[in-house]
């Protein structure tokens, strides 16, 4: 089963790919590449499962298959394999497994490289159009934020500062937003006309001492 999906992994266009190799091969299409004749010596030299590295913009990776009984009823001794397994691969090669011993590899490839082009290719047009909505929605709701919210306050805040470096008694260039500002239920508004309120009672309370 693995080696019937690892065919079809490797017909497809998929950009991972992943299939089942050994050095003891029957199928001249399953022939190990340079990463797996590696990987298989280190596995066999090291003892260890499995083996990766990092090739051609690919992150290779192996892992060993270990040949059971199963395995020796086709890759045994030419003369037990099946007739319809020599006739097909009348050999040497693909037989000689030892039990217990290494059989081959699962080898798997993994692009490393992003493709924009690729990426875009993923989604659909409806898929694009919602998230082109989606953007410009933020980028709507971000200008009204600055207008609506930002550029009022910061003229709330350069007359705040304008009235507390003001001399006593100088006129100061109040921020007026709509008519009837002192009505609105703006929060912008009402903190605008508390500020002028607060400057104009400074103001008040200077000239009724100046006149003292």
């Amino acid at each position: 089963m693995q080696r019937e999906l690892s065919d079809i992994t490797m017909a497809s266009p998929a950009k991972a790919k992943f299939r089942m190799t050994s050095d003891h091969f029957m199928n001249p299409n399953n022939a190990p590449s340079e990463f797996d004749k590696v990987a298989m010596r280190v596995i066999r030299d090291a003892g260890v499962t499995e083996y990766s590295e990092v090739r051609g913009g690919q992150l290779l990776y192996a892992r060993r298959l270990i040949a059971d009984k199963g395995c020796l009823k086709c890759h045994g001794a030419p003369a037990a394999a099946p007739a319809a397994v020599t006739a097909l691969y009348p050999g040497p090669q693909g037989y000689g497994y030892e039990e217990g011993k290494l059989a081959g590899v699962i080898s798997v490839a993994i692009p490393l490289e992003f493709s924009v082009l690729g990426f875009i290719q993923r989604f659909d047009g409806q898929v694009w159009a919602a998230l082109a909505a989606m953007g410009l929605g933020v980028i709507g709701l971000l200008v009204f934020i600055h207008q609506q919210v930002i550029v009022p306050v910061r003229r709330v805040r350069a007359f705040a500062l304008a009235a507390s470096n003001s001399e006593p008694g100088a006129k100061v260039e109040k921020v007026d937003f709509i008519e009837g500002e002192h009505t609105s239920a703006n929060e912008i508004h009402e903190l605008n006309t508390a500020v002028k309120a607060m400057h104009m009672s400074i103001d008040y309370l200077y000239r009724k001492m100046m006149k003292r």
